[in-house]
């Protein structure tokens, strides 16, 4: 991964029968930018810090990841069927709250989304 997200992307490709096993790996602080963890097991997995602009992470196990992925533009990450059970998030989310600032969220609770706060 550290080596960036072409040689990470095409190693992911030439090896798309195997399982991504990232489960409680220490990728505080990475750049993650553009790499493809579709369907990869990063559960428990600490992506602090982490930058992720552009990286897709569709059907991803992130159930009890630390996604404070805080000052990252997550505008065009790719989440979808993503499993976010106790997922700890902290301003990993796209569009601001009051004062430009996103509250702290835990998956699983019950917080209002963008949508229902317009209306």
């Amino acid at each position: 991964m550290r080596q960036g997200p072409f040689v990470f992307n095409q190693w992911r490709a030439d090896n798309a029968d195997e399982e991504l096993d990232l489960s409680g790996a220490d990728l505080r602080g990475l750049d993650l930018d553009k790499m493809v963890f579709a369907g990869a097991d990063l559960a428990g997995a600490d992506l602090s810090r982490a930058s992720a602009r552009g990286a897709v992470f569709s059907g991803a196990d992130l159930t009890g990841a630390d996604l404070n992925l805080r000052g990252c533009d997550l505008s065009t990450l790719d989440l979808k069927r993503s499993s976010l059970d106790s997922a700890i998030t902290n301003a990993a989310v796209a569009s601001p709250g009051v004062g430009g600032r996103s509250p702290p969220l835990r998956s699983g609770t019950s917080q209002p989304t963008a949508a229902t706060r317009q209306r």
